[in-house]
Order: C-alpha cells, then sequence, then structure tokens
C-alpha cells in the first residue's frame, strides 16, 4: 500500500534533506494520467522514487482497514524479520481492524 502524494498537474521536488517528505506545487510536471506514490516507511520504502509515476490505470483501489500493524522501529532482533514469539511485542494493537481514513 501507497499514499498518493502527487496528481496529474503537480511538481514534486525531492532535495536530499527532504528525502522523507516532498514538497509538492502546483506545475505541470506529472503526466496526464501519472502518479507519485510514497510508502510509510519512507526510508526503506520503495516507491515512485525508485520505480517513477504510476499510470492510472495500475491504481487498483483503497485501502479499507488496518488488518495488522506492528512497529517497524522494533524489528527482529538482528534488524530483519520478526520472530514469532515476537509477535505480540511488535504488534500496534490500538491500529488494528482500524478504519483507514
Amino acid at each position: 500500500v501507497k499514499r498518493c502524494v502527487a496528481v496529474p498537474g503537480d511538481r514534486v521536488v525531492i532535495a536530499p534533506s527532504q528525502r522523507l517528505e516532498p514538497r509538492v506545487e502546483s506545475h505541470q510536471d506529472l503526466p496526464i494520467d501519472g502518479y507519485f506514490v510514497l510508502g510509510d516507511g519512507r526510508e526503506r520504502s520503495y516507491d515512485s522514487r525508485a520505480f517513477g509515476v504510476v499510470p492510472e490505470r495500475d491504481l487498483v483501489g483503497k485501502p479499507l482497514l488496518v488488518y495488522w500493524s506492528w512497529a517497524r522501529d522494533r524489528l527482529g532482533r538482528d534488524g530483519g524479520a520478526i520472530e514469532p514469539r515476537d509477535l505480540s511485542s511488535h504488534t500496534r494493537w490500538r491500529r488494528m481492524l482500524r478504519l483507514v481514513r
């Protein structure tokens, strides 16, 4: 799931110091059917900064519900995958089964 941060007609400017939060201005830099998307884990996300603008035909749907959420900053002991025994302590219980705004 990615967040759409710029729509057709917007200009996206990402300076090295603004890598995590792009500045969006109203200009005609995105193609008529192009959308710029970012992932929530901005520093590690594979998103439009890596693969470019997403054509409108590739936008599939809208998220409705947060099924399960975990704290990325508390990944497994080696910084990788979460061990099954750690699922409970890494789960963000207050976000579970919440509607997406």
